[in-house]
């Protein structure tokens, strides 16, 4: 398996090469100067994801190296879109570039590389950060795609680490099959832009997260976390905001319901941790207001976060799909909206070509969902023995109530690419016990015959 596997790697990264090859006699620099990048960023992935998955996850190196040459192509595909069908116009256009000109600054010496790092907040961050990646791929759009993709790709990868260690009885190797074969995740997070960049802070963040939870080296894991929430802030406050939110709610969990372990641990350490979220938290609420302007006599909060949120899809090579949004004024709304944020759209929300797909992946995993319903059933206890679920479920219905004033369709989809492999974690989770399993815990042996019994006459 592991042969046979690499050597569908190595055929595909040959494949890439090979249109590469092609396109060097057929365009610029721009595009297949990525085919420079393509070797190196597989040399470096490669070695290091085998190094993360060195202790107790080896066996997820083929499906999760598989999965990069996936999101290499997806990257491609994600280009082709961008240049053919959008004719470049998109965010990312504007991102580089106002980043070739940083890049050519720091190649010609005019300023230094320190001077370009993205020591800023939203456009200018992305912007820094993009003149970062030019300054070493050279001014090749294709090139800047790829890297921004292997951003995409790490953060799923941390995602399963994250998950794998910190969930009991997870079915690990379809979670890892899922995160690199779900649409949403290899295409929309690997383009030129802010969401290759919030996925991977959110796979780091999450990884902190479990750290923390796990009480496995929890200092280290605290300052992932505060590291990856800063680089979420700095580009989308209100999302930093929605995920230590629910890390703080997963933090209380395991205090409250998961007393047990050291002697050191049951002192105290787990609700200093909690308090160190909960001061982080009410930090980035804060900022969030002020950035948010919530303040505002002239608005209520629904009405300026729409509105931020508006402000933060302007330049978007997704617009014009728009609907009209469940209204949240009253709270009975509140499921409702939130399911229907995160399953937009469904089949009977298609307008056309470009949101088919989307609604029939939504499709498949609303069927899975209820061909899987056990995995429902045991979600209760399940989140209740790993809080890591419930930091999972709290930071998707939090972002599904954030987001369901959003009335775009395209850019919905991109945004909810951010918490996917949230999503798909249910599709994962061990399973409640059938009725003959519950007989045979509770009765013993004859229970367990009897149990049989009724289900054959059933």
């Amino acid at each position: 398996m592991y042969r046979r596997q690499s050597t569908l790697v190595v055929i595909v990264l040959v494949a890439l090469l090979g249109l590469g090859a092609v396109l060097m006699n057929a365009t610029s620099y721009e595009v297949w100067g990525g085919v420079l990048a393509l070797p190196v960023l597989a040399l470096i992935s490669l070695p290091a994801l085998r190094w993360v998955l060195r202790k107790d996850l080896k066996h997820l190196f083929n499906v999760l190296a598989v999965g990069f040459a996936l999101k290499m192509l997806g990257t491609i595909l994600r280009f082709y879109v961008f240049s053919k069908v959008y004719g470049s116009v998109a965010d990312a256009t504007y991102y580089y570039e106002k980043g070739s000109i940083i890049a050519a600054g720091v190649r010609s010496g005019e300023r230094s590389l320190w001077s370009a790092l993205p020591l800023a907040r939203e456009l200018g961050f992305v912007i820094r950060l993009t003149g970062t990646v030019l300054a070493f791929t050279g001014p090749t759009r294709l090139g800047a795609f790829l890297v921004f993709g292997t951003f995409g790709y790490w953060g799923a990868v941390f995602l399963v680490v994250a998950a794998c260690r910190a969930v009991p009885a997870l079915a690990q190797r379809r979670y890892a099959l899922l995160c690199c074969l779900t649409p949403t995740l290899v295409f929309w997070p690997s383009s030129l832009g802010k969401e290759a960049w919030i996925l991977l802070c959110i796979g780091v963040f999450s990884l902190g997260v479990a750290r923390i939870l796990n009480w496995d080296r929890p200092g280290f894991g605290l300052l992932l976390a505060v590291l990856a929430g800063t680089g979420i802030g700095a580009v989308r406050i209100h999302l930093a905001v929605i995920f230590v939110a629910g890390a703080a709610v997963a933090f209380v969990q395991g205090i409250l319901l998961q007393p047990g372990g050291s002697g050191a641990q049951r002192r105290g350490g787990p609700a200093f941790f909690a308090a160190v979220s909960v001061t982080v938290m009410g930090v980035l609420s804060y900022v969030a207001a002020r950035h948010l302007k919530l303040g505002d006599s002239n608005g209520d909060f629904l009405s300026n976060l729409d509105s931020a949120l508006n402000r933060a899809a302007t330049m978007s090579e997704t617009g014009g799909s728009s609907f009209t949004p469940i209204s949240t004024r009253n709270p009975l709304n509140w499921p409702w909206a939130v399911f229907r944020t995160l399953t937009r759209p469904l089949p009977f929300d298609v307008s056309g070509a470009t949101s088919l797909l989307p609604a029939l992946e939504t499709s498949l995993f609303l069927v899975a969902v209820v061909i899987g319903y056990r995995r429902l059933q045991g979600l209760r206890v399940t989140a209740r023995n790993a809080p890591y679920v419930t930091y999972c479920l709290v930071t998707a219905v939090l972002f599904g109530l954030v987001f369901s004033s959003f009335g775009n369709l395209g850019i919905l989809v991109r945004q909810r690419s951010l918490v996917a492999a949230f999503m798909v974690l249910v599709l994962c989770l061990p399973k409640a016990p059938s009725r003959a399993q519950r007989y045979a815990d509770r009765w013993g042996p004859k229970g367990t015959q009897r149990a049989g019994a009724a289900a054959s006459r059933a």
